[in-house]
């Protein structure tokens, strides 16, 4: 309740203005076409929530330095090993991951850039539709699958979610679409 509350609030004061705007297209005379031409990311509040876990851990470092006597050596062996890397793997898997549909083409950005792949349309095998619905919300998350033995998955929370919804619902074969 908090976070919905936090959220209507970053929309009303324009936090997400910089995440709407429209990416631009590779192959523009496809794009005039079919007008698709979308990028699918994580919403930028989850890169800042982590960006901010790791200043608190630095701060607490700092903090525990300069106030507590030596030696700290476990201390930053352990926040090294535990927080720091972890934590800069994970800012780097949420700014990295990345769907851009242009035109009949997807293509998927994943696992801090290392892993990129690329498909038509016509290559997905089936999509699985799952819908949990709460007291707070509806979250949906879409798997796909690819004839290449590829997947990725699309959640409600990210940006322009329901932009993907909607193509893979006017561009997919119904029974090719499993809903749970």
């Amino acid at each position: 309740m908090i976070f919905l509350y936090v959220h209507k609030l970053l929309l009303r004061i324009g936090f997400y203005c910089g995440c709407m705007k429209k990416m631009a297209c590779a192959n523009k005379e496809e794009s005039m076409r079919t007008r698709k031409c979308f990028t699918v990311t994580n919403p930028p509040i989850v890169f800042w929530l982590w960006v901010c876990i790791l200043c608190f851990f630095i701060i607490l470092v700092v903090l525990n330095t300069i106030f507590l006597p030596p030696p700290h050596t476990a201390m930053y062996i352990c926040t090294t090993v535990f927080v720091f890397i972890p934590v800069t793997f994970v800012i780097l898997w949420t700014k990295m991951y990345r769907i851009r549909v242009n035109g009949s083409r997807i293509t998927v950005r994943k696992g801090l850039g290392l892993v990129k792949f690329s498909f038509a349309i016509t290559d997905i095998r089936n999509v699985q539709w799952k819908v949990r619905k709460n007291t707070f919300a509806q979250n949906e998350m879409i798997t796909v699958f690819t004839a290449q033995g590829k997947r990725f998955k699309v959640e409600s929370l990210m940006v322009n979610a329901d932009k993907m919804q909607a193509f893979l619902t006017d561009h997919v074969e119904e029974n090719k679409i499993k809903r749970m």
